[in-house]
């Protein structure tokens, strides 16, 4: 009984402090049902020490086999032998059947109450052989249980908001405010939760759109990291003369699978997963995978990628691995020696083998070990950057260079011209180019670099070199391989006739997307006009200042690839020129939605309200469907659909139903529902802020400014919650400090 309080107590403290836990001795008659889950119960005795505990439980748990000294040896057999079945037993019934179907919370509330039933089955037969004196404490016990059993216990604030890592922002804890916010908000953004074979998986919406969290870590974000997802397994086609057959290694949301799947000349992609949850992620994500799961071409096991790769006995044109960071425990087993002879096994003679490295929190012997293991395998290791913190390092046996119509013939075909357009944000070769950091020069250079480590199955120091390095090491590293690649004159191996590329154009589209980076030495021979180009360009994408762009952006220069012709679109929108019109075209050639969004900021500069509406209204329908503009544009329409509703009460009620549906992926969806809050509340009778509000609840963002919206929602639409909406936005008003005139009477006069 005081194990079953003991459980069910940390459960219900799970959101508020951790519990210091011992275990109890493993003498339990009941291990058939105290092993559910295939876990030691681990309970938490904050007051009795252990030896009490030992001293109470122990002739308890022997008793219910037996009484008296007779055959008391048999009896802690039948004990050890039972908590032995209810181990193996638990196991399997709770892996493959408990967790999956009540999830992890649901089966420990379980265990906690058939702790509590077999702890009263023990108090009746105390009670019947006289033992009475247990009774009081043994019922107070019991309460105890069923309290903490209707407490929250560990919600998606410990399950899926990353407290791991220093990934929890800094002043979480610096209120009582700030806490409460930070955990309602982990908790209102997921969307579903599963424990799987392996893991524990969430979906969740950020501003962003969809992302996957993996026992409490981010493993991908469907639209944030398409950069990489959509890429990776596209760099390795584009590498290869005529792919056919690819293999994928981790599904993920997958777009790195479905994507392949749209090369015309591949039959083929087979998938491999660990965890057949990560398949309900890529159903969700088929707005950016293009319907990866409904591709005949896409063939999915789930199961081990050493174990495939040692025992299929396919060959592939294309391997792509994107496993999670190698700090995670096992994950490093895919950057390991073995592991790369495993994969050039099964690789056609020119194949590719497209590996992901993280460029974060990484340090640089680390990043020297991986590069050294895959050349020890593969002699030709191209450098590619996919993101501004992502690399991929593209493996091959033999050689490939190509020319550069060549490599531009290939880019305009689809689906490379599609996805380099909203993954890559480039439509140019030399936006192309930008993204490859350096030939096998500069792998080569650094596998034969004196000390550098090799990383094996049996010493595998890439998984401790990472956990040593994980959010402490700042992100460098980029610009070091960027700086090292032209020192060993690596950067411009890619093509066979480097003297036709712009060179200077390309160092300008990757400044595009390395905007934190400075300009470095093989820069400075630009230009005033290249320098004036990526001054302006990066002071928009950053600092989102058209004004101040406008003014760095050289005079008579004309834009080269998206973001340029974006950038001199928004400027003369800005202005409420016609001129904007012609960019706004070349803009809608492969980004219509972003077209739209600038055209109506070109309109409501213009006063043009009416047409103006009209065209928000299509942008946020679009919205709905088109996952690809950019996370600006999407603000800028929620502001449009903002500013055109201040004009009137009829244009406000047009705004709230463009409003009333979901943005693809759900992306932005605390930023509209607020908004619609906000509209809702001044229109007729305020009726149409309670539907946003509500499906704010129950964990509404805990900021002064919405606390208010909601009470008054509900407050003016007579809702029952406007009670609790009322006792939620004084319990932040009271725990926020407050100025020091606040309250403070003006003197009489």
């Amino acid at each position: 009984m005081l194990e079953a309080a003991a459980v069910a107590a940390t459960y219900a403290m799970g959101d508020r402090v951790a519990v210091l836990a011992l275990s109890l001795l493993p003498l339990r008659a009941a291990g058939f049902v105290a092993q559910i889950g295939g876990w030691s119960i681990v309970t938490a005795f904050v007051v009795l020490p252990p030896a009490l505990v030992a001293g109470y439980q122990f002739p308890l748990l022997i008793a219910l086999f037996g009484r008296g000294r007779r055959d008391v040896g048999r009896q802690i057999g039948a004990a050890y032998a039972a908590n032995t079945a209810g181990a193996i037993a638990g196991s399997l019934a709770g892996g493959f059947g408990l967790l999956p179907w009540l999830s992890a919370p649901g089966a420990w509330r379980l265990v906690a109450l058939l702790l509590l039933a077999l702890g009263g089955w023990a108090l009746l037969t105390a009670v019947r052989r006289g033992q009475r004196g247990l009774f009081l404490s043994q019922m107070m016990t019991a309460g105890l249980v069923v309290g903490c059993l209707m407490s929250i216990g560990p919600t998606a604030a410990w399950r899926h908001g990353g407290v791991g890592a220093g990934r929890v922002p800094a002043n979480t804890l610096s209120s009582r405010n700030r806490l409460q916010e930070w955990m309602r908000d982990a908790q209102r953004r997921v969307v579903w939760d599963r424990d799987g074979v392996e893991s524990g998986v969430a979906l969740a919406s950020t501003a962003l759109g969809y992302t996957f969290v993996v026992n409490g870590k981010i493993d991908g974000s469907a639209r944030g990291d398409a950069g990489t997802q959509v890429m990776l397994g596209l760099i390795g086609a584009l590498r290869h003369p005529n792919p056919t057959r690819s293999l994928v290694i981790g599904l993920g949301t997958g777009s790195t699978a479905g994507w392949l799947a749209a090369v015309p000349t591949m039959s083929r992609v087979d998938v491999v997963e660990l965890e057949p949850v990560v398949l309900d992620v890529a159903r969700a994500s088929r707005a950016v995978n293009r319907d990866v799961m409904q591709s005949p071409k896409v063939h999915i096991t789930v199961g081990d990628a050493r174990e495939l790769l040692l025992t299929t006995r396919e060959t592939y044109d294309v391997i792509a691995s994107e496993p999670s960071n190698p700090y995670r425990a096992g994950i490093a087993s895919l950057f390991t020696q073995e592991y790369y002879r495993a994969a050039a096994g099964r690789m056609t003679d020119d194949g590719v083998f497209a590996q992901w490295v993280q460029a974060y929190e990484i340090d640089a012997r680390t990043l020297r070990t991986v590069y050294a293991t895959l050349q020890s395998v593969f002699p030709y290791v191209e450098t590619w950057q996919t993101l501004d913190a992502d690399l991929v390092l593209v493996a091959r046996k033999t050689p490939r260079v190509e020319p550069l119509a060549t490599l531009a013939a290939r880019i305009a075909q689809e689906p490379y011209r599609t996805a380099l357009a909203v993954a890559w944000r480039t439509t140019t070769v030399e936006g192309v180019l930008a993204h490859h950091l350096a030939d096998p020069t500069l792998a080569r250079a650094i596998g034969a670099t004196p000390g550098v480590e090799i990383n094996t199955d049996d010493r595998n120091v890439v998984e401790f070199g990472l956990a040593r390095s994980v959010g402490r090491v700042a992100d460098v590293v980029l610009p070091d391989v960027r700086n090292l690649a032209d020192r060993l004159h690596a950067a411009r191996g890619l093509i066979s006739d480097p003297d036709r590329v712009a060179w200077s154009t390309v160092a300008t589209a990757w400044y595009q997307f390395n905007t934190s980076a400075a300009e470095s030495e093989q820069d400075a021979g630009a230009s005033a006009s290249e320098h004036a180009r990526r001054a302006a360009i990066r002071t928009y994408l950053v600092a989102k200042d058209v004004d101040a762009a406008k003014a760095l952006w050289p005079a008579g220069e004309e834009p080269r690839d998206l973001n340029e012709i974006a950038l001199l679109a928004d400027i003369h929108a800005s202005d409420g020129s016609e001129a904007a019109r012609p960019y706004l075209e070349a803009l809608r050639v492969t980004q219509p939605t972003e077209a739209d969004v600038l055209l109506a900021k070109l309109l409501v500069r213009q006063r043009k309200m009416d047409e103006a509406a009209r065209l928000v209204e299509g942008v946020l329908a679009r919205l709905r469907v088109d996952p690809w503009p950019l996370h600006s544009y999407k603000e800028q329409a929620l502001g449009l659909a903002d500013t055109v509703a201040r004009t009137s009460p009829a244009m406000a009620a047009r705004m709230l139903v463009a409003l009333k549906e979901p943005l693809s992926l759900r992306a932005m969806d605390d930023a509209r529902l607020q908004l619609a809050a906000t509209m809702g509340l001044h229109i007729d009778d305020g009726e149409g802020c309670r539907s946003p509000v509500g499906a704010l609840d129950p964990y509404a963002p805990w900021t002064a400014a919405f606390l208010q919206v909601r009470w008054d929602c509900y407050r003016r639409t007579g809702d029952a919650r406007a009670a609790g909406a009322e006792r939620d936005l004084a319990q932040f008003l009271a725990s926020e400090a407050m100025p020091l005139g606040t309250n403070v009477p003006a003197p009489a006069r």
